[in-house]
């Protein structure tokens, strides 16, 4: 399976690489950005990529400067990519490639041994009384296009509508940009893990999804010199390798799990290795950060609504809750979460039921909360903006993830990971011994979030293949640590979504004068509105 990436390089040389991620990728000069460019003349967010699905790429333009597209300026601030394509962003040259899907990190540096006995799940599809074998290697697509993999004799069905294929070892649906959408047991999905069997509907059309065989999974990997690799997590501390073994201890509990850690210390990571360590680990994990939604969507995101419960619900839509059914709903930030939502999301944690917005029914949940927050929820409590009840109740279980600068013997393997997995295959990178000293002693108020952005600067500077203390850039701009590049993107799109709004009801709802008025064209317009949730047919 190939694996979209962005090859950075300057005056010719490739000079790192970054994995797509499967939604958006932010650009920019900020260094929480996933392509962090070393440019003082960008603004933090320059831009996104964005992954669409089924090879369908676009980028979008945040800085007002202009996307530069093999070499020739658009108009537009959005653009359709495709692979090949190279964009000019200051002085370095950003080109989207697809690579064959191998482990990432540093396999000559690390020597980490990969050979895990892991047997990927084979699963089959079966419609009517057809039953189909998914490949294992390659995508699997449906539409009603000849080049298709399956096409079902239905109207409903776009030309290229939906595709099945392993992502990161597990199967996975993913839309591509269908007009009358996909849904996996109910819920309308742009991209998400499949449980062992689920009901795939598209058009009219409606299909069984079953894994064959679970694959077997070993979380721990020994990369020599007392450094651990677990579930995405490189560690050689003694307190690291001890939260390893609680997670372990702590992934089968029913009871909610309460991870606190400062921002960038990897507990999202620690909440997947909770799922992936239960008997739940073959059900859906949703992650919901709830400081990266604006406060009017978190109910609708969190409980899911009913058709007209507020402007723009044009349909019923399912929640968290009930997508994470018998899995893991991972709660990012829960101390970000508004006082008025805190008694619902107790609610839903004492009896395992919710109840959508707009609507009196109870539907019951079965799903596992993991939260984390970077905040001091006892102190929150003490002034008012956090309930006591609810804290109580996720407080049964928690887990402790310390600030890198309390590891320090953990910052030079992360930062050779780190060095390895962002450098392209023919750069045989290595780290100077005084830049390690260097790397030793900086205080990484950012932690690994810092460190990961650190080495990818690095590995686009260094002249040679030697990363040396001046490109670390350890004294330029201090690493803001409560920065949230995807919250602002969020908030970004939000205020769009208002002016959107606003011009259309200035006109009256006419989307050819509404579009004149924001310089768009319709094409443009159109997408613009599917992109933000605005219904083409716009009435308050």
């Amino acid at each position: 399976m190939d694996v979209p990436e962005l090859i950075v390089s300057r005056e010719g040389r490739d000079l790192v690489r970054v994995k797509v991620d499967p939604a958006e990728t932010p650009i920019g000069r900020h260094p929480s950005c996933a392509v962090a460019i070393p440019d003082k003349h960008l603004p933090d967010i320059a831009m996104t990529f964005l992954n669409l699905g089924g090879e369908r790429y676009k980028l979008r333009d945040y800085s007002g400067l202009g996307i530069v597209l093999n070499g020739k300026k658009k108009p537009e601030d959005e653009v359709d990519v495709v692979v090949g394509d190279a964009i000019t962003i200051g002085s370095y040259e950003i080109r989207l490639h697809l690579r064959p899907d191998e482990p990432d990190g540093g396999t000559e540096v690390l020597k980490v041994d990969r050979n895990r006995g892991d047997e990927p799940s084979s699963a089959v599809l079966r419609l009517g009384d057809k039953s189909i074998r998914l490949p294992l290697s390659k995508p699997f697509n449906i539409g009603s296009d000849l080049n298709n993999d399956l096409r079902p004799p239905d109207p409903f069905i776009s030309s290229f509508h939906c595709r099945f294929q392993r992502v990161d070892g597990r199967w996975t649906l993913i839309d591509l940009n269908s007009t009358n959408g996909s849904f996996c047991n109910g819920l309308r999905v742009g991209q998400t893990e499949l449980p062992p069997t689920a009901t795939v509907k598209i058009g009219q059309t409606e299909m069984t999804f079953e894994v064959e065989k679970a694959a077997a999974r070993i979380d721990t990997a020994d990369l020599g010199e007392g450094v651990i690799s677990f579930g995405g997590m490189v560690a050689k501390s003694p307190a690291m390798h001890r939260l390893f073994e609680l997670v372990k201890k702590l992934a089968d509990a029913p009871s909610p799990v309460l991870i606190i850690g400062p921002t960038g210390s990897g507990k999202e990571l620690v909440a997947r290795a909770l799922h992936d360590g239960s008997r739940r680990k073959k059900g859906p994990y949703v992650a919901l950060n709830c400081g990266a939604l604006a406060a009017n969507l978190i109910e609708s995101e969190l409980f899911g609504h009913e058709r007209g419960a507020f402007t723009g619900a044009v349909g019923e839509k399912k929640g968290a809750f009930e997508a994470a059914q018998n899995g893991t709903l991972f709660l990012d930030e829960i101390g970000e979460l508004p006082l008025d939502l805190q008694p619902k999301l107790l609610r839903a944690l004492e009896v395992g039921a919710i109840r959508r917005v707009g609507s009196t029914k109870e539907i019951s949940v079965d799903t596992r909360i993991v939260a984390a927050t970077h905040r001091n929820l006892k102190e929150l409590v003490e002034e008012g903006g956090f309930r006591e009840d609810l804290f109580h109740r996720l407080y049964v279980l928690s887990v402790s993830v310390p600030n890198l600068s309390q590891r320090r013997e953990d910052i030079v393997p992360l930062a050779r990971h780190f060095m390895q997995l962002h450098a392209t295959a023919e750069r045989r990178l290595s780290l100077a011994p005084i830049t390690e000293t260097a790397l030793e002693q900086h205080e990484w108020a950012g932690n690994v979030r810092e460190l990961r952005n650190v080495m990818l600067r690095a590995v686009l500077t260094a002249e040679d293949d030697v990363i040396l203390p001046s490109h670390l850039d350890l004294g330029g701009d201090p690493f803001d640590p409560t920065s949230d590049v995807r919250r602002q993107l969020r908030e970004s799109e939000e205020a769009e979504r208002r002016r959107f709004i606003e011009v259309i009801e200035e006109v009256r709802g006419n989307r050819a004068e509404a579009a004149r008025k924001l310089g768009l064209s319709k094409s443009t317009f159109h997408d613009r509105l599917k992109r933000l949730g605005i219904p083409l047919k716009f009435r308050r």
